[in-house]
């Protein structure tokens, strides 16, 4: 048990009768509880940031692309002695001696022919018009100050960028016509993909300008000590981010499934207990129907009572396609919290063939020699397994059987999908691929025989014969 000793002000009335003061204690005890459960809030900077890149325009490469930057301080700054550094230069952009950036406002740094090759005629012209190079993925600009960096937004994969790019975790390569912002301005946890999203341009320049959130201002009062004893407060899951991604120019996570084998999916969050981030006993990560008690690694302290966790979460390869809930619970001693996200899981279809090769031995002239399937995919026997995430048709043709001097047609070969073989269900193997409408539903254990059956004409060369079928997976 902790105990926070809290002063707070009276109000303006200094004079306060007897029987008023348990309504006003319980008035302040309530405001004080409440103040605990507010999430943590970064330390506001103080320098300026970047608040928005546009590296990937619609329009045009040369003159569309955008910075703006963003002074949340209470003083002007000049910018003369500041430069933007991308991975094509240290100084690509450098500002002129007169280029100033007032409290509060914007900063608006465009490529040359802004005017001309902006995307929207209505954004705001330039502040600053100057030739530089942002890279549609993985990429990076900072802002530096006399070699120092001051602030950096990084997108893509971190081990594609440079050094000094970005921060902690980049944020995803955005697609064309979309720009990383900032989600606060007055807030900065030097990581981008807490700090960072993908959103709708929205370029400002020096005429726009924001004002940070009001705090009350503090009367001159009586000071009244209260102890209030809490137990304990529930940790808050701030941001989850999903890092893994199959399809990066989708606007939302596509995760395809491993055929036949579990995927790992890798998670960041950044989780609040303001007992401190020690308290934090367990992180589980579920998806929908499937739990993981997943090891979740602390990687970075951002304060004592917030920090950024990684981990990740095992899906099988029959995860039903489509949109998939993936929640982050947050265990203390005594309390939890979660919070879901989602994702889209896609399809794949995929087959599997528990026999690379298989042999008719002896076969008898005139007759059918049979090679039967079976539902085990531990024996000789083949046996066809469904490992992707979609019901399963298969598609087979195959090759005429040859030796040295002759060739026996492929269509001598019979085949079936069951563990019997006769000429009710016996299917010719040709030299086309023939679809064959198995249905076969997919899921843990989804298996089927295939049976084969070879006919050999009496008038057959003897020899030693090889050749192929193949088969193909279609989805439902």
């Amino acid at each position: 048990m902790k105990q926070k000793k809290i002063k707070n002000k009276k109000t303006k009335n200094k004079t306060i009768k007897n029987k008023s003061i348990n309504k006003i204690n319980l008035i302040l005890i309530t405001l004080i509880l409440f103040s605990f459960l507010t999430p943590f809030a970064f330390a506001a900077p103080n320098d300026i940031v970047i608040s928005e890149v546009y590296p990937n325009p619609i329009s045009s490469e040369t003159g569309g692309e955008a910075i703006i930057l963003f002074n949340p301080t209470e003083n002007k700054i000049n910018l003369s002695q500041y430069v933007i550094k991308t991975e094509s230069s240290n100084t690509d952009v450098i500002f002129p001696d007169n280029k100033t950036i007032e409290s509060y406002h914007y900063f608006l740094i465009t490529d040359s022919g802004w005017g001309e090759a902006k995307d929207d005629p209505t954004w705001p012209n330039a502040d600053l018009q100057d030739a530089f190079t942002l890279s549609n993925s993985n990429a990076g600009v900072a802002l530096v100050k006399q070699d120092q960096i001051i602030d950096a937004v990084g997108w893509g994969s971190s081990e594609n960028i440079d050094e000094g790019l970005f921060e902690n975790t980049p944020v995803k390569n955005p697609n064309e016509g979309k720009s990383i912002t900032r989600s606060n301005l007055f807030t900065d946890s030097n990581n981008n993909s807490a700090d960072f999203e993908l959103t709708n341009p929205t370029p400002k320049n020096s005429e726009y300008s924001e004002l940070p959130p009001e705090n009350p201002d503090e009367e001159e009062g009586e000071d009244i000590d209260i102890d209030v004893n809490i137990d304990n407060i529930a940790p808050t899951i701030n941001k989850i981010t999903i890092l893994t991604d199959d399809d990066e120019l989708a606007d939302d996570i596509q995760i395809a499934p491993n055929p036949g084998s579990e995927k790992e999916i890798e998670i960041q969050t950044t989780i609040t207990d303001l007992n401190g981030i020690d308290e934090i006993t367990q992180i589980i990560a579920s998806i929908d129907s499937i739990n993981s008690t997943t090891n979740f690694t602390l990687i970075q302290e951002i304060n004592e009572t917030t920090a950024l966790f990684n981990g990740t979460i095992s899906i099988p390869f029959y995860i039903t396609p489509g949109e998939t809930n993936l929640k982050i619970t947050a265990n203390d001693s005594e309390l939890d919290s979660e919070l879901t996200t989602k994702f889209t899981v896609l399809s794949v279809t995929a087959l599997s063939v528990d026999s690379n090769s298989i042999k008719f031995l002896d076969p008898i002239p005139n007759a059918f020699t049979n090679l039967l399937g079976d539902l085990n995919s531990q024996t000789n026997n083949p046996t066809i397994k469904n490992i992707g995430n979609t019901n399963l048709n298969i598609g087979i043709y195959g090759m005429d059987l040859t030796s040295s001097t002759n060739t026996l047609d492929v269509n001598n070969i019979e085949y079936s999908f069951t563990d019997e073989i006769n000429e009710q269900n016996s299917i010719s193997l040709s030299n086309d691929l023939v679809i064959n409408n198995l249905n076969l539903i997919y899921g843990k254990l989804s298996v089927a025989p295939l049976s084969f059956r070879l006919f050999i004409p009496a008038s057959t060369k003897s020899g030693n014969y090889s050749g192929s079928a193949t088969l193909v997976a279609l989805s439902d």
